[in-house]
């Protein structure tokens, strides 16, 4: 509702204009003056504006305020049904003469007055003021009239703004997407300012460039530049300096970007307001209104859009936290995927071996297997076992090359060797499966320095994976040539090969193109990451290629050569561990030695006990530290050999006190850290506490006889002696 109430010659008043968006209530509104009537001395209301020259607010009208209104109380209810919900009255004043007053009543939005409605207020009451002086002798009721009209629209266009700075914000407290405040962003400040069109920029975090992301209202939206050059135009040197710029026009203005003169001239552009997007003191944005027409941007229009520009900030800030939310949450839920995928997988791969073992086990233990079926039981028991030491082998490579304690044993390599005892170690896997395998190895592949195990490792990898996926009767190359100043290892087949979707991955740990239950082929996805691990610490880079699936597939190794002749030097420092499971070719006696085991596991006792026992040695077995303790001193055994984890007191706690216990006099009695532990750290850890040797299980019996009779200075015999 709009009023306005003029002073009349003999002290009275007179309404000379309402309007309400209603016409009912704008009929209501008439009643009520005309009916009830006015009283010019009222302490309230407009006499009392109109008395006073100063402004009346009421927030959030109470009932006390509209009793304190109303004559009685017929007008009272009258007031209610109006919906009288906030007002501001001010004085109509020109040339220092007060000529009435002017009423701004809510009675439908739910929105209030507030001391900023005031001023506008009273901007709004000044010109119909002066109007009303000007028009006074001529058409007083109709210039007034005219004036209401305006005003109702000032409200309207004040309510009209008030949406638009409502939607923004509430961008700022939903879960929209960036996308769609910067839409409601851009279209709101279109219309704030009056444009044509309206474009916004945010700077890249990653980037720092501050890239174009909206429009709307462009003829040649795909010509704009996709980027603001910081140096130059109207957006650079907001960015520059922080502070709105407006240009009356911007195709002869100073600060324009060399060469846009076209562009410009194309779009029909003519005024132009660019408005930082400010966010932690630092600009992260840049909106850009364009006109058309020569009406320029006014004052009122920078400081309108420039606070808009505050409001969306923080829109823009909040949908930003939410889409990196949103990634990280997305990141994390597929690492926890990827997690249940690899434990799952990892379950099965060690389920499958040890599922053979404890079957042909428990069969033999019964006297199940009949005799002629008895050697073929044994061989699947040490096949799976060694499966699953090669599986766990596999792990702690992976475990050291994460951590970044993978050490390498560099030499100079034959790489002819390294690939033909990699060749015989699949050839078995190759030919039984009738593939066919061609070498070509150039003789002049070389020098190169590196650490043969590893490289052996990469290669059987290669040719394993090779051998996996190639399907019977299929074919596999292996070429070795110098190429300029590296030398390469090419692995080729024509197996399943890989999708082009696989093939970006096929290095990443766990990572498998068939993770799912009904998968053809078993592993953990581990042997292709080492691969790519133990070429990178050579200095070199392996890559992947295929065609496609059922198209085969190529691996190429690449391994810088060796700048410099390099000798071989002294023999290389053998950590004092022990890994290799290959069968040994010398018989090792034992005969009379008295070794102590310790371990709490009753099964490794008694493994320990009969492998020993068989070599000759005495043996006599403790299930605890402090039983050991208790046996040591009386016994004076010759060689220890104890576990790690044990309940009470561990292996480290055990041969501390044994070493404390001895004297210079009875010297160290050798000891053998016997344990599932493997890391380097765990060796480590053995050999400082004061074991002689770290032996990581299971370990082979032949190795294990070896090793104690080693440490007892007992010499190996040749097999058939």
């Amino acid at each position: 509702l709009c009023a306005i109430d003029l002073l009349e010659p003999d002290g009275g008043t007179r309404r000379v204009a309402a309007a309400h968006v209603d016409a009912a209530k704008e009929a209501m509104v008439e009643t009520v003056r005309t009916v009830h009537g006015f009283n010019s001395d009222a302490p309230h209301g407009v006499p009392a504006v109109i008395r006073t020259r100063r402004p009346t607010l009421v927030t959030s009208a109470t009932e006390a305020d509209l009793a304190a209104a109303a004559r009685d109380p017929e007008q009272l209810t009258m007031f209610h049904k109006l919906g009288l919900k906030s007002w501001i009255i001010v004085p109509l004043i020109a040339r220092e003469q007060i000529l009435g007053a002017m009423t701004f009543v809510i009675t439908e939005s739910s929105r209030r007055y507030t001391a900023r409605d005031v001023a506008l207020a009273e901007a709004v009451a000044n010109r119909a003021a002066v109007a009303i002086d000007n028009a006074r002798l001529y058409r007083e009721a109709d210039a007034a009239r005219i004036l209401a009209e305006t005003a109702s629209s000032e409200a309207r266009r004040a309510q009209r703004e008030a949406e638009i700075f409502g939607n923004v914000t509430a961008a700022a407290t939903t879960s929209l997407d960036l996308d769609t405040v910067l839409e409601r962003v851009v279209n709101g400040a279109k219309e704030l300012g009056g444009a044509d069109v309206g474009r916004i920029a945010l700077r890249d975090p990653a980037t720092a460039r501050m890239v174009f992301r909206y429009s709307v209202g462009s003829r040649l939206a795909d010509r704009h530049p996709v980027e603001v050059d910081r140096g130059s135009g109207l957006g650079g040197h907001v960015w520059r300096t922080g502070t709105p710029y407006r240009s009356e026009d911007h195709r002869r203005d100073p600060h324009r970007h060399p060469g846009d003169e076209a562009l410009l001239a194309q779009e029909g552009t003519i005024a132009s307001l660019v408005v930082p997007v400010r966010l932690h003191d630092q600009v992260e944005g840049l909106i850009y209104l364009d006109k058309r027409s020569d009406r320029a941007f006014s004052d009122r229009d920078e400081t309108l859009v420039g606070r808009f520009a505050d409001h969306a900030a923080v829109a823009i800030d909040n949908a930003r936290l939410l889409a990196a939310e949103r990634r990280a949450r997305g990141e994390a839920e597929a690492a926890n995927r990827a997690k249940d995928e690899f434990l799952a997988v990892l379950s099965h791969e060690l389920r499958t071996p040890l599922n053979a073992v404890y079957g042909w086990a428990r069969m033999l233990r019964a006297g199940q297997v009949p005799a002629e079926a008895t050697e073929r039981g044994l061989e699947a028991i040490v096949r799976n076992a060694n499966a699953q030491v090669q599986l766990i082998d596999d792990l702690l490579d992976i475990s050291r090359v994460i951590t970044g304690k993978m050490r390498l044993d560099v030499r100079p390599v034959d790489l002819r060797t390294v690939i033909e005892a990699a060749l015989d170690s699949v050839r078995p896997a190759a030919v039984a499966k009738d593939i066919r395998v061609q070498t070509v190895l150039d003789p002049r592949a070389g020098p190169i320095t590196g650490d043969p195990d590893r490289l052996q490792q990469v290669v059987w990898n290669l040719l394993m994976n090779a051998v996996k996926f190639t399907p019977r009767g299929g074919r596999i190359q292996v070429h070795l040539q110098r190429v300029n100043s590296h030398v390469e290892i090419v692995v080729s087949d024509t197996g399943l090969g890989m999708s082009a979707d696989v093939l970006p991955f096929i290095f990443d740990r766990f990572r498998q193109g068939d993770s799912s239950s009904t998968r053809v082929h078993t592993g953990l996805g581990l042997g292709l990451a080492l691969v790519k691990h133990f070429v990178e610490l050579h200095g070199g880079d392996v890559t992947a290629q295929s065609p496609g699936e059922g198209k085969g597939a190529t691996f190429i190794v690449t391994l810088p050569l060796t700048i410099a002749e390099i000798s071989a030097g002294p023999a290389p420092r053998e950590h004092p561990t022990a890994t290799s499971l290959e069968l040994l070719t010398l018989v090792t006696r034992l005969d009379g030695l008295r070794v102590l085991v310790v371990d709490d596991d009753r099964d490794a006792l008694d493994l320990a006990s009969a492998i020993l026992s068989q070599a000759g040695a005495v043996v006599r077995t403790c299930s605890s530290a402090s039983e050991a303790l208790q046996a040591f001193p009386e016994w004076r055994p010759d060689v220890l050999v104890s576990d790690i984890e044990m309940p009470g007191e561990d292996g480290y706690a055990l041969i501390r006190k044994i070493r404390a216990l001895e004297s210079e006099r009875t010297g160290k009695t050798p000891a053998v850290a016997l344990t599932a532990y493997g890391r380097v750290q765990d060796r480590m850890l053995a050999l400082t506490a004061g074991f002689n040797m770290h032996v990581p299980k299971p370990v082979d019996p032949g190795e294990l006889t070896t090793i104690i009779a080693s440490l007892a200075a007992r010499a190996p015999q040749p097999s058939g002696s």
